[in-house]
Formats: C-alpha cells, structure tokens, sequence
C-alpha cells in the first residue's frame, strides 16, 4: 500500500509539472504586444493561437522577421529572442528585463527600439546584442547591464549608462549620439574591447578601454570616484573635455584635443605608464595639471598652452 501511495504522489506531481509548464511564444504577425493577435504559443502539442499575453511568466518568446512588436503597455519580459529581421519597438516606459525562466532577459539579432523617454533597456536580466543585432535608444532612457555586445552588434542613441553593480561589455560599436551619463555605483563597470564613441555627460565608476574610444567633452567625477584604465595597445582621444577630477591610468596611447583644463583634484590622479604616450594638441587656454601626476612615458605637447 505504502508502495502504491508513493506512485500515486510520483504520478500526481508528475502531472502538475507537466501542466503547468511554462508555454514557448513566438510572434505571428507584426503589432502591440498585448495583442492575442501577434502571438502564437506552444500547447506542447504544436503552435496555436495565444490565449494569454507573454510576459516573464511565460517560457522563451521570440520575435520572429519580419515582425515589428511594438509595447505600449509596462511588461516585464524575460527569455526574449528578437531574431535577424525581426523588431520590438517601446513606446512606454516600464519594460523591464528580468532572469525568472533561464539565463537571459534578451537576445537582440534583429533591431531593439527605445522610443520613450522615460523607457529603460537590460536592468535586471543579462542582454546579448548579437551580431548583426542593433539597439537604438532614445535621449531620455537608461541602460542597465549585465549587458554585452558582440562582435559585429551595435548600440545607437543617446542615452545614459546606469550600471549600478552591473556590468556591461562593449564588444561592437558602441555610440553615444548625444551629451549623457556613464554613471556607476560600486561594482559597476564597462569594458571596451571594440569601439565607442562617448559625447559629454559625467563618468562616474570604472572604465577599461582595450580597444578604441572617442569622448567628446565631459567630466571624470572624484565623488563617486570616476576611473579610466587605457590599457597597453587601446587608443583613448578626448575632444573639448574641459576637466578631470577623477583617476586617469595610460598604459596605451592617449590624445587630448581641445578643450581648456586637464586637472586634477587632492583625490584625483593621472598616471601615463612605462611605454604609453600622452598626445596634446590643440589645446587652448589655461591648461594646469594638478596633484599626483606621474609620468613614466612618453608626453607630447603640440601648440598646447
């Protein structure tokens, strides 16, 4: 009897997993995302018409070409695929991207579209920009990591980068179309091994660049404190930048072009190492380098101030 019972349990519990499976989406047609009509869902028994809308309750989701997904209502969404040719576009604020069924909130092979200022992209969920992927955000969003972009993905807009204790890693191209924020609380980094192109806005948290970087103007702030690493080989030229107050370490190749003050406060530092080369030109006005300045490299002044 004990035996019997037992079975029975095994079969019962058995049954509950099956049945309340969490069903694959996939889209069926181009439209809003809380419309049954867009969508298609897996019974476990082949692909039907949906009967409820995907969220992060639901299994993996892709978004299929040539569809374009739009959300017009706050989601949190997870297991997401947007595939070669396929599109979401937000048009409200709210999106959340969140790890409940597997490892990933999104994978982005097709295009992502921010269209709202007050949208967000990746906060809490990793996010793969693919190859061929292309992640257009607006000037009023914020990106969250865990986030990474893969050879051959793009990121476009201006939008800023609030990490927290995330982490994000630009292995594409990575542009920032417009004067906004790379701020990180502790823990939170960005690392460059491709290229980005970075305009304004105020740095805060750690920076480590081994590819190429362009930053046009801005502020490496001492409180949180503000750190750029240029490691050996990677290329870091600052356009118009009018101070640093932060921690600057070249192991690489440095340019500044432009812009009025290089300093540096009590806490700030600015080390050009063993085999690195720090390039000013261009440079107009007062240009006064203040406190722990190190330099074991190479410094090149041409018609700087």
């Amino acid at each position: 009897m004990k035996r019997l019972a037992l079975t029975l349990l095994t079969c019962i519990f058995l049954l509950c997993t099956a049945t309340t499976k969490a069903q694959d989406y996939r889209s069926a047609s181009s439209g809003n995302w809380n419309a049954l009509g867009t969508w298609e869902q897996d019974t476990g028994g082949g692909w039907v018409d949906a009967t409820v809308i995907p969220t992060n309750a639901s299994g993996a989701i892709t978004v299929r070409s040539p569809h374009t997904v739009t959300v017009t209502v706050a989601v949190n969404l997870d297991d997401v695929t947007i595939e070669a040719g396929g599109t979401v576009t937000t048009t409200t604020g709210g999106t959340g991207w969140v790890i409940d069924n597997g490892t990933f909130g999104v994978k982005v092979f097709g295009t992502f579209n921010a269209g709202f200022g007050g949208g967000s992209f990746g906060c809490c969920g990793a996010v793969s920009v693919e190859s061929g992927g292309v992640v257009n955000m607006n000037a009023g969003g914020a990106f969250y990591g865990p986030t990474t972009v893969q050879p051959g993905g793009t990121v476009i807009g201006n939008t800023a980068i609030n990490l927290g204790g995330g982490t994000i890693v630009n292995n594409g191209t990575w542009t920032m179309n417009g004067s906004n924020a790379l701020t990180m609380t502790a823990g939170g980094s960005f690392t460059n091994n491709g290229i980005l192109t970075w305009k304004g806005g105020t740095m805060s948290g750690t920076l480590t660049n081994n590819g190429t970087v362009s930053w046009s103007g801005g502020t490496i702030t001492s409180s949180p404190q503000g750190i750029i690493n240029n490691t050996s080989g990677a290329s870091f030229t600052i356009s118009g930048a009018t101070a640093q107050n932060g921690v600057l370490n070249n192991y690489g190749t440095l340019t500044w072009n432009g812009g009025n003050i290089l300093s540096y406060t009590a806490v700030g530092a600015f080390l050009n190492a063993p085999g690195a080369t720090f390039n000013m030109s261009g440079v107009s006005g007062s240009n006064t380098l203040y406190q722990a300045i190190t330099n074991q490299g190479t410094i090149n002044f041409n018609g700087s101030g």
